[in-house]
Parts: structure tokens; C-alpha cells; sequence
């Protein structure tokens, strides 16, 4: 049993070696010139190292599809209140330039218009810093498919060579 424990080791390990190299599943072949195991032994534990793979890839996928997900509800509504507070604002601002207020000097109106414009630009640096986030977050996102989209690939050939083999 400890022997096979080291060639278990030894075979992930390798994978693992390959798979971080060359960010694609490596093949039995590849894994076995790696580690100097049987061909068999090694043809089994690659098979049970990709499916472990997969199911940590996937977990991964999970997780950042879900953050991605809640990062773009908040994104939508910190969106949604800044136009609502902006549209309230910008309406303010008009009023004051229109001669609105009844009361105050014209030094107080221009001062609460200046504070009015500051909080305008302020709203607009914010969607810009959240819409950059949310635009990070997508190109992750985009990379991420285009993993699955390799590994769904590679098991239809991987799939199609089986049955072809048969």
C-alpha cells in the first residue's frame, strides 16, 4: 500500500508539474516519461488526477461565477441609486441657476452649487471606478469560459478517441 501511495505521488505530482507548465491536461504519455511509471498504473491515476482536476476547476468556476454575480447586483444597484441621486441633484442645480431659492445670498447659493457639482463629479468617478471593476471581473469571467470551453473539448476528443478505439 505505501508503495502505491508514492507512485500515486509521484503521478500527481508530474500532472500537476505538466498542468501548471502548460495549463492544459497533460496525457497519460507525457506523465509517464515524467515519472518512469507502468503504463497501466499510470493510465489509472492520470484518469483519477483529471477527474480531481475537474472537480477543483469546477468548484473554481462556481465560486467566481457566483462573486461575479453579487459583484454585478451591486454594481447595478449602486448604478441605479447614483443616477437616482444625480437626477435629483442635477434638477437641484438647475433650480439654483434658475434663481429657485428665496432665501440666502447669492454667495451661499453659489457655494451650495459648487458642493452640488463637487458631489456630481464625485458620483461620476465612482461608476467609473465600478464600471472598471465590474469590466475586470468580465475579462475573468471571459478567460474562465474559454477554459471550460478547452476542457469540454478535450473530453468530446478524448470521448470520441475512446469510442473510436472500440
Amino acid at each position: 500500500m505505501n508503495e502505491y501511495n508514492d507512485t500515486e505521488k509521484r503521478v500527481f505530482s508530474a500532472a500537476d508539474a505538466l498542468y501548471a507548465e502548460t495549463g492544459k491536461m497533460p496525457t497519460v504519455h507525457a506523465v509517464r516519461k515524467e515519472c518512469g511509471v507502468d503504463m497501466n498504473t499510470t493510465c489509472e491515476l492520470v484518469r483519477e488526477w483529471k477527474e480531481r482536476k475537474k472537480r477543483e476547476l469546477n468548484h473554481e468556476k462556481i465560486f467566481q461565477l457566483s462573486q461575479a454575480k453579487v459583484f454585478n447586483e451591486n454594481v447595478a444597484e449602486l448604478a441605479n441609486e447614483i443616477t437616482h441621486q444625480r437626477a435629483k441633484l442635477e434638477g437641484f442645480i438647475l433650480g439654483l441657476r434658475a434663481g429657485g431659492v428665496r432665501s440666502g445670498s447669492t454667495l451661499d447659493v453659489r457655494d451650495r452649487t459648487q458642493e452640488l457639482t463637487d458631489l456630481l463629479l464625485m458620483h461620476d468617478a465612482i461608476i467609473a471606478s465600478e464600471f472598471s471593476r465590474f469590466a475586470d471581473a468580465k475579462k475573468t469571467l471571459d478567460v474562465f469560459f474559454e477554459i471550460s470551453r478547452g476542457c469540454r473539448a478535450a473530453l468530446s476528443n478524448a470521448y470520441m478517441a475512446v469510442m473510436t478505439a472500440d
